[in-house]
C-alpha cells in the first residue's frame, strides 16, 4: 500500500559529477480500499489483506498480537511469551498460562498490538470475534477462484462482495495449506485457554466460521475493518437513538443483554452476541458458585466493594435484603447513581465487547424507562411492539427515527398485545436491527436457587430503588407490559445497558 520513490545524491564541479548510492522510500499514506456490505453495524471491510496490494494477494502473516511479519513462527519467537504456551507475558486471563503466574485480564488487542492499526493507521483495526460473526451471518458465502486464486466470496444483500484468499498459515519457517485453507485472526482472546485466540477459518468444502481458536504463535492473515460514516454508535451498541427525558437526551442500547461469564479462570462481562440470546435456567444460574455464566442479577450486583459490602453478581439469596447484603434505605437515596454509581454494572465494569472500558455504560432509571415506553415522540408514532424474534418472545423497542416502511409491525404501542402479534425471522430481524430496533427477550427471573418464567416473562432492572427492599423494573408478559413495577432487590432480573449519545 503506497508509492515507492528512488533518490540519490550527487556532487559536481566543472570537471566531474559524482553520484552517491541510490536510496528508496515508500509513502504509505494511500488510503486502503474498503467495501460497504450493508452490515447492521455499518462496519466497512478492507478489500485486501494487510501487506497486500490486491484482493487476491496473500499479504503478510502475523502472530496474534504482533505487528510485523517474521521468518519463523513458534513459541520461541513469539513476542508475548517466554518460549512456551504457559509462559505468557501479555493477554493472559489464567495464571496457569502466565509467566510466573502472570495475568493482566486483557481480552481484546490494544491498538499498539493490532497489526491493522500499526500498519494502516488509527482508522483501521482487526475485527473482533463478534464482527466476524456479523459478516458470516449477513452474507452468502461461496468457494470460488478469483484471478487464479482460491478463496471464499462473501456477497451481501446490497450486491457488494468481499473476497478472502485461502492464504494458509505459517508455522516455524513453512507456509502450509495455501490455496486450500484461510485463517484470519480476530482481535479477541480465547479466555478459557489464553494461549489461543479466535480466528475465522475456512476450507473449500466447509467454513468453520469464527468459533475456532488457534495458537497465538501461528502466522495468519489479517483483514482490517473500519467504522463507517453511517455508524455513529460506539462498539457494542445498536445504532438507534432513543430519547429518555423531556430535555431531549438520547441513548444507544447495547447489542444484547448483559452476561457475566464465570467459567473462565478470570470472570469477565460481555453483551450477548444476539439480541434474542438468553442463558435460561440450564446454565447454573441457580448456583451460588462464581464460576458459572449468568444473565439474571440481583439489583446493583456489579462486583463493587465499597469497603463494607461486596455486591457479587452470583448472589442467590432469597428475597430478604439482609440475606445478600444489599443497600437499604428510603426511595432514591441508594439508587445506582451518584455516590453509589459503582453499583451499576456498566459504570463499574469494562464490557469485553462493548469498548472494554469502565464508565461507558449505565442502567436507565425508572423514569427514563417510562419515557422510552410511554412518552417520547417518534417519526412513525411507534415506540414498541410485542413480538417473537427467532422464535423467542419479547418486546421490540423502535428508535426515534423509525420508519414504518422498514417493516410492518402489528399491535404497536399496545401493552395488552400478545407475543404472537409479530413473528419475525432472523433474516427479517436483520433489517429491523440495521434500522436501530432493539429487542428485549423474555429471559425470566431468578429467586434464591430457582430460575423460572424463561420465555414468558421479561423483567429488566432500572437504576432506581423504591422504598426499603424494593427497586423499580420493567415487566412484560403475554397480554401485559409496564415500565414501573417494583420487586425485592435480591431477585435476579435481566440487565440491558445503554450509553449516552454524544452530540
Amino acid at each position: 500500500m503506497g508509492t515507492t520513490y528512488y533518490v540519490r545524491a550527487y556532487a559536481t564541479n566543472s570537471f566531474v559529477i559524482v553520484y552517491g548510492n541510490q536510496l528508496s522510500f515508500t509513502i504509505t499514506n494511500d488510503e486502503p480500499a474498503y467495501v460497504d456490505l450493508g452490515l447492521p453495524s455499518g462496519l466497512l471491510w478492507a478489500t485486501c489483506n494487510v501487506g497486500a496490494d490486491n484482493p487476491e494477494d496473500y499479504g503478510d502473516y502475523f502472530a496474534w498480537g504482533e505487528t510485523q511479519p517474521k521468518d519463523t513462527y513458534n513459541w520461541s519467537t513469539y513476542q508475548y511469551s517466554n518460549g512456551s504456551d504457559n509462559t505468557l507475558t501479555k493477554y493472559c486471563t489464567d495464571a496457569i498460562y502466565g509467566y510466573n503466574g502472570f495475568t493482566d485480564n486483557l481480552i481484546t488487542l490494544l491498538p499498539e498490538d493490532d497489526a491493522a492499526t500499526a500498519n494502516w493507521g488509527s482508522d483501521w483495526r482487526m475485527p473482533t470475534k463478534e464482527e466476524w460473526q456479523e459478516l458470516y451471518n449477513n452474507t452468502t458465502v461461496t468457494w470460488t477462484t478469483q484471478n487464479g486464486v482460491n478463496g471464499r466470496l462473501f456477497t451481501a444483500s446490497n450486491g457488494n462482495s468481499l473476497f478472502l484468499p485461502a492464504a494458509g498459515d505459517r508455522f516455524n519457517s513453512s507456509l502450509g495449506y495455501a490455496g486450500s485453507d484461510g485463517c484470519y485472526w480476530s482481535s479477541s482472546l480465547h479466555t478459557d485457554g489464553p494461549y489461543h485466540a479466535w480466528y475465522f477459518g475456512f476450507q473449500s468444502g466447509s467454513y468453520y466460521d469464527v468459533w475456532n481458536n488457534g495458537g497465538r504463535l501461528y502466522g495468519q492473515s489479517v483483514r482490517a475493518v473500519r467504522v463507517g460514516s453511517q455508524n455513529t454508535a460506539p462498539t457494542g451498541a445498536i445504532d438507534g437513538k432513543f430519547t429518555i427525558n423531556a430535555n431531549g437526551d438520547q441513548v444507544y442500547f447495547s447489542q444484547g443483554n448483559l452476561q457475566y461469564i464465570g467459567s473462565a479462570a478470570t470472570p469477565y462481562w460481555k453483551f450477548a452476541d444476539n439480541q434474542w440470546d438468553v442463558l435460561g435456567g440450564a446454565t447454573g444460574q441457580n448456583s451460588s458458585s462464581q464460576n458459572v455464566d449468568r444473565d439474571l442479577f440481583g439489583w446493583g450486583t456489579s462486583g463493587w466493594n465499597n469497603g463494607n459490602t461486596y455486591y457479587q453478581p452470583w448472589s442467590t439469596a432469597d428475597y430478604h435484603e439482609s440475606d445478600y447484603g444489599q443497600l437499604y434505605g428510603p426511595p432514591g437515596q441508594y439508587s445506582l447513581t451518584g455516590p453509589y454509581a459503582n453499583t451499576d454494572w456498566g459504570i463499574y465494569n469494562p464490557i469485553s465487547n462493548g469498548g472494554n472500558q469502565t464508565n461507558q455504560w449505565r442502567t436507565l432509571t425508572w423514569s427514563e424507562w417510562g419515557y422510552v415506553f410511554s412518552i417520547r415522540s417518534t417519526t412513525s408514532g411507534i415506540r414498541y411492539a410485542k413480538a417473537k424474534v427467532n422464535d423467542v418472545n419479547g418486546v421490540i423497542l423502535l428508535p426515534d427515527d423509525w420508519s414504518s416502511d422498514t417493516y410492518n409491525l402489528s399491535n404497536t404501542n399496545n401493552n395488552r398485545a400478545s407475543y404472537s402479534s409479530n413473528e419475525i425471522t432472523v433474516s427479517q430481524w436483520s433489517a429491523l436491527e440495521q434500522a436501530g430496533a432493539v429487542f428485549l427477550p423474555a429471559a425470566g427471573r431468578r429467586n434464591g436457587t430457582s430460575v423460572y418464567d424463561v420465555g414468558s416473562y421479561g423483567s429488566y432492572w432500572s437504576a432506581s430503588c423504591n422504598y426499603g427492599e424494593d427497586a423499580w423494573y420493567v415487566l412484560f408478559y403475554d397480554s401485559q407490559l409496564g415500565p414501573s413495577y417494583n420487586i425485592y432487590r435480591s431477585y435476579g432480573l435481566s440487565v440491558r445497558l445503554a450509553c449516552v449519545v454524544e452530540n
